[in-house]
């Protein structure tokens, strides 16, 4: 149930935010609200702890990750918490979504000098690493 709850969400949000470079809030709430039966005290805290370090995140590089993946981690922190119960997931799933972003950045301007001032979409990042950590646990 929530591996197909998270391929429908992870598959329109991602689709939205690299087409429009917007995270909707209203996707995530929906997302939070129809997983909210199956929380546990440990996906609470997992949600709170990905929450927490976007949210350091977006206030240290001062905009450069915007709000809508600060709001996101909050999804992505609930199917970590519904997933995993080892706190290393957080994480893994973490590095996972930076690496890759990393990766696809590093190739970008490696392709075109000038493209490194581009935007990229962290939504489709966010979702792969917490697969990622997923099955890595």
């Amino acid at each position: 149930m929530v591996a197909i709850h998270f391929l429908l969400f992870s598959f329109a949000i991602s689709i939205l935010d690299i087409r429009h470079h917007r995270i909707r809030k209203w996707h995530v709430y929906l997302g939070l609200l129809t997983l909210a039966p199956l929380y546990e005290l440990k996906t609470l805290i997992a949600i709170a702890i990905n929450f927490c370090l976007y949210a350091v995140i977006f206030i240290i590089s001062r905009n450069s990750l915007g709000f809508g993946d600060v709001r996101l981690s909050l999804l992505v922190g609930a199917y970590i918490g519904l997933w995993s119960i080892a706190p290393i997931s957080i994480v893994l799933s973490n590095a996972y979504a930076w690496s890759t972003a990393m990766i696809l950045v590093v190739g970008r301007w490696l392709i075109d000098r000038k493209s490194i001032n581009t935007r990229v979409a962290f939504a489709p990042h966010m979702f792969v690493g917490a697969a990622l950590a997923a099955l890595w646990h």
